[in-house]
C-alpha cells in the first residue's frame, strides 16, 4: 500500500486531451535494434506483429504496476531483450 501511494503520488496530472496527439516517432525507428516486452493480455495483437516482424519478444503477464513491484524481473528481461535485439539487428 505504500509503494502504491508513493506512485500515485509522482503520478502527473495532465488534461485528457494530451492522450488525444499522437507520439511522434524517431524517422526510421524500425531500423534500429528493437524488441517487445508484454506486460498485459491487452497488448497481445502486439506482441504478435513484433514477431511477424523478427524482433525478440516476451510475455510476463502479470499486473500494470509491475514496473514498480518487480523491477529486478522487468530489468532482467529488458537487459536480455536488447541483447537479443542487438545480436538480431
Amino acid at each position: 500500500e505504500s509503494l502504491r501511494r508513493l506512485v500515485v503520488s509522482e503520478i502527473p496530472r495532465v488534461p485528457r486531451s494530451f492522450y488525444d496527439q499522437p507520439v511522434p516517432l524517431p524517422e526510421g525507428w524500425w531500423t534500429r535494434p528493437t524488441a517487445y516486452l508484454q506486460l498485459s493480455p491487452a497488448y497481445d495483437d502486439d506482441r504478435i506483429r513484433a514477431e511477424r516482424w523478427g524482433w525478440p519478444t516476451c510475455q510476463l503477464i502479470g499486473h500494470h504496476l509491475d514496473l514498480v513491484s518487480r523491477p529486478d524481473a522487468i530489468a532482467r528481461i529488458v537487459t536480455e531483450l536488447a541483447g537479443a535485439a542487438h545480436r538480431n539487428g
